[in-house]
Formats: C-alpha cells, sequence, structure tokens
C-alpha cells in the first residue's frame, strides 16, 4: 500500500497538479497507519530554509486533489486522510557528510 500511494501521489504531483509552490518538490516514503486511515507522506525539497513551508502549504492545498485523483485508483472503502511531513533526513545527511568531511586527515 505505501508503495502504490508513494507512486499515485508523486504522479499526480508531477502531471495534475500546477502550484509552483510544489515544483521542487520530491515524495521520499509513505507509512500508512495499519487502519488505513491516515497516510504521513514524507516530501523534500531542494532549498529546505526557503521552499519548506511554502510546499508545505502547497501540498496541504492540493490534498484534496490528490485524494480524489487517487481514489479510483487504489479501490478502497475510504481514502486514507494523507499528512505531509517534512524529511530532514537528506538534511541530516548531508549534515554528517560535511562533518566527516571536515575531519578527515588532509594528508592522506
Amino acid at each position: 500500500m505505501n508503495g502504490l500511494l508513494l507512486e499515485g501521489i508523486s504522479d499526480t504531483v508531477l502531471r495534475q497538479i500546477n502550484d509552483p509552490r510544489i515544483r521542487a518538490v520530491t515524495f521520499t516514503a509513505v507509512d500508512v497507519t495499519p487502519d488505513l486511515r491516515l497516510a504521513r507522506v514524507y516530501f523534500s525539497v531542494l532549498d529546505p530554509l526557503r521552499q519548506r513551508e511554502e510546499a508545505s502549504e502547497g501540498l496541504d492545498s492540493a490534498k484534496g486533489l490528490i485524494k480524489r485523483s487517487l481514489a479510483p485508483r487504489l479501490s478502497l472503502r475510504y481514502m486514507p486522510d494523507l499528512e505531509f511531513i517534512y524529511d530532514a533526513s537528506i538534511q541530516r545527511a548531508d549534515q554528517i557528510d560535511k562533518l566527516l568531511k571536515s575531519l578527515e586527515d588532509p594528508g592522506s
């Protein structure tokens, strides 16, 4: 289910939504609750300092359209509510990488 939702959400945003606030959004994961009532959709952006908040607002604004587009594809009794959550793991990995590079011995 998680993979189907991730693919469907990505496809819907790419093909049907023209909101400039979410052009730079990449969806990283979906986690559906066991009762299928809530899907937590994780996303990242290229420039978190400038784009994170507006991307979140754009996704919340497009939530209804995304759900309507996904419902016929999934054939579920209830379409899960979508909760968009910023995924900071890419940013944290970049910070760790920079830290490790700064610790490397310049003579090696």
